[in-house]
């Protein structure tokens, strides 16, 4: 071998000692430092799935339903503020629930509806009017989705929710996915 090659190949030896020996110190470090707090501005609002029954304590009333409605902060962020209504005699409660929690979003027109909701096992499957289809933007749509779901997760009997219009699951309402049928969340 030239000397040449053997300066070459000494050099690329010295970088990967020292690429591993960085990654090694980064390892120790990360596995040292304490993450028991999350800085403030970059904490996450809104709840993610949960797949474990709510607690009495936090429930409505027999005859009644818990309305989740969005709230902003002032930089933007959405939390969900829960109003219980009572269900009118005859009204199926998961119809009126989710009808309920669209009319306090302000964001759906007032023919954007339930028209029925079936329970199958622990899936709760939501058959809108087309009107559900409005162009929102993806923040709406976001709201709606998460609040729908939110909705359904007070009844411990739901797990899942699918969204339908007449006989078609869908997709999507514009711009987020909707991955039917979709994990219900509980607060």
């Amino acid at each position: 071998m030239s000397k040449k090659n053997q300066s070459r190949n000494g050099a690329i030896i010295g970088l990967l000692l020292v690429g591993a020996l960085s990654v090694g110190a980064l390892s120790v470090y990360a596995g040292r430092s304490p993450a028991n707090e999350v800085p403030k501005e970059v904490r996450r609002t809104e709840r993610l799935p949960e797949h474990q029954s709510a607690s009495k304590s936090n429930k409505a009333k027999e005859n009644e339903v818990s309305v989740p409605q969005p709230e902003y902060d002032k930089e933007g962020n959405r939390t969900f503020n829960k109003v219980n209504r009572e269900v009118p005699k005859g009204q199926d409660k998961y119809v009126f629930a989710i009808n309920t929690y669209l009319e306090s979003t302000k964001i759906t027109s007032n023919d954007a509806r339930v028209e029925k909701a079936e329970l199958s096992g622990d899936t709760l499957t939501v058959t809108f009017s087309p009107a559900i289809m409005g162009g929102y933007g993806s923040e709406d749509e976001s709201t709606l989705i998460n609040g729908i779901l939110l909705t359904a997760g007070q009844f411990d009997e739901v797990h899942k929710v699918v969204f339908k219009i007449g006989d078609q699951e869908i997709d999507s309402l514009g711009h987020v996915e909707i991955m039917n049928p979709m994990p219900v969340q509980r607060s």
